[in-house]
């Protein structure tokens, strides 16, 4: 799964890095002695960031109990390194967590596991195996420059991408997941923020189309928001969860409100990570309910303009929702992961029918979809990753069809303004332009320390206009030395795209 269950905790400090590579099943992780509830492993992603650089996301459920969490890596299964270690919980909710495994060599196959221990009992994933590139990632490609007999013909690719600044800056991370923008001027961003490992609170910004502000959130310490969607400047829901419940909150123009939600278990991490909104009456949430335990089950919500209510989904096993896109009353698109044979998990999508949320058939492959968008009622695509590189797919003639991925790195989200105009980002931004996709520009961090923005990864993101798109995500700053931790914070771009000639 990919919170979507988008981290409840420092770990959140990675949270939401939708890009990334490999989907481990925690059902394929192997625990230890335990006398009470041990810790569980409910995905683990990896991601080549440069030849010497390898980033490796898990997320972990403590069990109720403080728990060390570490990476043991190394050329053989023996491992023989191992990772600075990072303590979650105690709590039920599960925490996102990000590792910067530096040092790597070149042209070489490292294998890593991810373990977890405590009181009750350990917990490793298995061996996984990652081959390391000869050189670094492969440049961006260059926009075309148009004819001079026809200066205003588009080049159908990111233009540019400009790095905003977010506050706050004073805290040992913080993330921005979402982002939704119903004009050039106005954008709500959510997350999380956290001044430690065990204190954090949401994180609610504003942007003006020039610069990102904090507003002040009524949601509880502990707590943290996944998903945003707005109609209009007057009306925004965001949704999220506290470690136990889901919660959401309300957008009036001036200031946030906190709503009744659903919460189907009384205490289990039930969260919600997602929402889309075809009015201000009309929306669908998705998440988990009893996230982090063997019997986690996908979760949807529609609000009806006054009050929140639960929504049957099919019944599908070891299955997690990702994110949902409804260009209509009468049609939305779910995608995310389900369960298969090998323990790899194949990508998930449900229709929303105008009655019910219906298996829609998907590919027949490996891998996990992050993110989706329509351009219209039955014109989407939709990113994730496909066993180590992209996975690209486009929904036409009512059946949906794969892409050459124009790079290996993944893409944690997606946004259309009309079928031939489509925008995906993560550690790099991606084109669609009806017909093909295109690789665009990198991330780029307002502030970013060492030498560049390496770490920087566009986790949300929303376009108001065909050829302007405003993303979010974070900058992760990797430890300094043994036993220390590293740091996160938000940042904000701004990307211009030149629309498609075709549109």
């Amino acid at each position: 799964m990919s919170i979507p269950l988008r981290g409840v905790a420092a770990a959140v400090a990675s949270a939401v890095l939708m890009a990334a590579g490999a989907v481990v099943g925690g059902c394929g992780a192997t625990a230890e002695a335990q006398s009470g509830p041990a810790p569980m492993i409910d995905f683990i992603m990896d991601k080549i960031v440069s030849p010497s650089v390898l980033s490796v996301v898990a997320e972990i459920a403590p069990g109720g109990s403080v728990a060390t969490t570490f990476v043991r890596y190394g050329t053989t299964a023996a491992y023989g390194l191992t990772s600075a270690r990072k303590d979650i919980g105690p709590g039920m909710a599960p925490v996102k967590l990000t590792w910067q495994l530096t040092g790597l060599h070149r042209s070489t196959t490292y294998h890593f596991q991810v373990v977890a221990v405590s009181a009750a009992g350990r917990i490793a994933s298995p061996d996984s195996t990652v081959p390391m590139p000869a050189t670094s990632l492969a440049p961006p490609v260059e926009p075309k420059a148009p004819p001079p007999t026809a200066p205003s013909e588009p080049v159908g690719n990111a233009d540019e991408v400009r790095a905003v600044a977010v506050p706050p800056a004073n805290v040992l991370f913080s993330d921005l997941n979402d982002v939704s923008c119903p004009a050039t001027t106005f954008c709500l961003g959510v997350g999380v923020a956290g001044s430690s490992m065990t204190h954090w609170h949401p994180l609610t910004e504003r942007f003006d189309g020039r610069a990102f502000s904090v507003i002040a959130s009524p949601s509880p310490w502990g707590a943290q928001l996944s998903g945003v969607a707005c109609r209009t400047e007057r009306f925004c829901l965001a949704v999220g969860g506290d470690g136990n419940d889901t919660f959401s909150e309300r957008w009036n123009g001036a200031g946030w409100s906190v709503l009744s939600t659903p919460s189907p278990r009384v205490v289990g991490g039930d969260m919600l990570t997602k929402v889309a909104c075809v009015s201000a009456g009309d929306c669908f949430s998705i998440g988990v309910e009893n996230g982090g335990t063997k019997d986690a089950v996908p979760l949807v919500e529609r609000w009806d303009g006054t009050a929140w209510s639960l929504v049957a989904t099919p019944a599908v096993p070891a299955a997690d929702l990702e994110s949902i896109s409804c260009p209509s009353a009468t049609s939305c698109f779910i995608v995310g992961i389900k369960d298969s044979a090998s323990g790899l998990g194949r990508p998930l999508v449900e229709r929303w029918d105008g009655r019910a949320f219906v298996l829609s058939p998907g590919p027949a492959i490996g891998g996990q979809l992050f993110s989706v968008s329509c351009g219209g009622p039955a014109s989407c695509v939709a990113v994730g990753n496909g066993g180590g590189e992209a996975l690209l797919l486009d929904l036409a003639g009512g059946s949906w069809h794969t892409s050459p991925p124009p790079h290996f790195a993944d893409f944690a989200a997606t946004a259309c303004v009309s079928p031939s105009n489509c925008l995906a980002v993560g550690a790099v931004t991606a084109h669609w332009d009806g017909r093909a996709w295109a690789l665009g520009r990198p991330a780029a961090a307002y502030g970013a320390v060492d030498g560049g923005a390496q770490g920087a990864e566009l986790e949300g993101l929303s376009c108001p206009a065909p050829t302007e798109c405003v993303g979010v995500g974070e900058l992760i700053h990797p430890a300094r030395g043994p036993g220390s931790l590293g740091s996160a914070h938000a940042i904000g771009d701004v990307i211009s795209v030149n629309a498609p000639a075709h549109s």
